[in-house]
């Protein structure tokens, strides 16, 4: 993760989306890796899909360590909440 994060080479256009997995283990590190932030934040500001599932939403909160509003990635997970409802 850090070599694509720090790959100035990156073409979004190779990309079609960033996919989290699920499960508890997503929970555990993931949202206070720096890393993880800084693809999330890549991936949207290009447009491309972010697709998580199960316990996965919370690598989101990954998107808040550098400078990024803690409040987006909250309405993010609460959407997806509404949408499971």
């Amino acid at each position: 993760m850090h070599h694509f994060t720090t790959n100035t080479g990156n073409v979004a256009a190779n990309y079609a989306a960033v996919f989290i997995l699920g499960g508890h283990g997503a929970m555990l590190g993931i949202p206070e890796d720096e890393n993880v932030g800084r693809t999330l934040n890549w991936a949207h500001e290009n447009n491309l899909f972010t697709i998580s599932i199960c316990h996965g939403p919370s690598a989101l909160l990954a998107t808040t360590l550098i400078n990024h509003s803690f409040t987006k990635a909250i309405r993010w997970l609460y959407f997806q909440i509404l949408l499971i409802k």
